[in-house]
């Protein structure tokens, strides 16, 4: 398995993109051009291939440095070096800085600091609001996942065996659909919880967990591949009987159930092939400006939303009728608000970012013992 693997990085690319593009055009007037509103609305699954791509890493992570000379200590400071930095200084801004200078320029006077310990917590999924509390904050309900899935995930794949780990994952595959079925027949209203719900989306980042598993397993990995066709062409179908039935909604029943697996199984291959350098598309993967955007993914993912409610000012799309300028409006914003996140994660990775992680250096992986 190779160690570096630059293809990631454009997978990271397109599932920032992806999401940039559905909060770009989320809540424009979908009636001027409905086809293209329904697809842009689709973008959402870049949170979900995000999911596959943290779940193969740090699984892959884990796997390849159980048993070396401070395991537990490295993983856990390293992950602290790349995330906390940015998410609390995000936070910090957004609670404490942004209102400060807004009262002393007598605007914002009444801002709340509702939920407040549930973002600085990484549990605003959790929260009675499912993470909606703050309009600039809505999209951090997915750290918060993935940040749990760091907390006790490490402890399951150190202290049991591989075949256990292997095991593991299935149950999460079987288990979390079963409850998003059960949620679906006892809730009116459960799709924002069936989205948002860790229990509920843990299945994807297991799919992830499978994939890292299979690459260090050639037999397992053989087996995989020849079950491909079938895999890929009923995974493709459970995306499309799942939008045919209702559109692309990441809250509807039929996405919840079917399409959510189904995306993540393809998610899964195509995170496999990247990995096994295959032909065809790794060549689109590789090229230089889509691994620089996933470079600084992780900044844009937390920028990008404050970034877009700023764009909304200038292009007024929800008061545009007129098809052509309806087009030309959304897809300038779009492209605005990926350039200016885009530049917003090259500044913060060389004047913030980067300092912390070169503190990663005192906590390098050590070779397993013999």
């Amino acid at each position: 398995m190779r160690r570096n693997i630059p293809e990631l990085d454009g997978v990271r690319a397109v599932a920032i993109l992806a999401v940039i593009a559905f909060h770009a055009g989320d809540g424009a007037t979908s009636s001027v051009l409905p086809g293209v509103a329904q697809w842009i609305g689709f973008g959402w699954f870049g949170v979900d291939l995000f999911f596959v791509l943290s779940g193969f890493l740090i699984t892959g992570i884990l796997l390849d440095t159980k048993g070396t000379p401070h395991a537990w200590r490295n993983f856990y400071a390293r992950r602290i070096l790349r995330i906390f930095p940015l998410y609390y200084l995000a936070l910090i801004t957004y609670f404490h800085l942004l209102p400060a200078v807004a009262q002393h320029l007598s605007r914002f006077q009444h801002f709340q600091r509702t939920e407040e310990a549930w973002y600085w917590l990484y549990v605003c999924n959790w929260s009675p609001s499912l993470g909606m509390a703050h309009a600039q904050l809505t999209h951090l309900w997915s750290l918060s996942i993935v940040e749990q899935f760091y907390v006790f995930w490490p402890l399951l794949v150190f202290s049991l065996s591989r075949r256990a780990v292997w095991l593991l994952c299935a149950a999460v595959l079987v288990i979390a659909p079963c409850i998003r079925t059960a949620n679906l027949l006892t809730l009116a209203e459960s799709g924002p919880l069936l989205y948002r719900n860790t229990l509920c989306r843990f299945d994807t980042l297991a799919f992830g967990a499978l994939g890292a598993l299979l690459v260090r397993d050639p037999r397992g990995l053989g087996l995989a591949m020849r079950a491909r066709p079938i895999l890929l062409t009923a995974a493709g179908i459970g995306v499309a009987v799942s939008i045919a039935i209702g559109g692309t909604s990441s809250y509807h029943p039929a996405m919840n159930t079917i399409g959510f697996t189904s995306l993540a199984i393809l998610f899964a291959y195509l995170i496999l092939w990247a990995s096994a350098g295959g032909a065809g598309l790794h060549a689109a993967l590789r090229f230089g400006p889509l691994r620089s955007i996933g470079k600084y993914s992780y900044a844009m993912y937390i920028f990008h939303v404050p970034v877009v409610a700023l764009l909304r000012r200038v292009f007024h799309l929800a008061g545009t009728h007129n098809r052509l300028a309806f087009g030309m409006l959304l897809a300038g914003e779009i492209a605005a608000a990926a350039a200016l996140s885009y530049a917003g994660g090259w500044v913060s990775w060389r004047l913030f970012e980067n300092p912390f992680l070169q503190l990663k250096s005192h906590f390098e992986y050590r070779e397993k013992p013999s």
